[in-house]
């Protein structure tokens, strides 16, 4: 298992999983270790086709990511505007 379900989701997300391995590892033997058995781990299994999305999808994820910039500098105003308030 490359991490887990909390890992995965909360802290590794999309970093490289072998610098995120690194990370969690205090030494040089315990990374190649676990590196290692992730290595023979993933060898169980076939490998899929490098996703690549349509210009649809792209489309949409500019506009989500244009979205969650539009959320971070309002929330930060709304913050700014109850820390006037105090």
């Amino acid at each position: 298992m490359l991490a887990c379900k909390e890992c995965n989701g909360n802290e590794k997300r999309e970093q490289d999983w072998q610098l995120f391995l690194k990370s969690k590892c205090a030494d040089r033997e315990t990374f190649l270790a676990r590196r290692k058995h992730i290595i023979n781990w993933q060898s169980q299994f076939s490998i899929r086709p490098q996703f690549i999305p349509d210009s649809e999808m792209e489309t949409a994820k500019q506009d989500l990511l244009a979205s969650i910039q539009n959320f971070e500098v309002t929330f930060m105003r709304f913050r700014s505007l109850i820390r006037a308030h105090r």
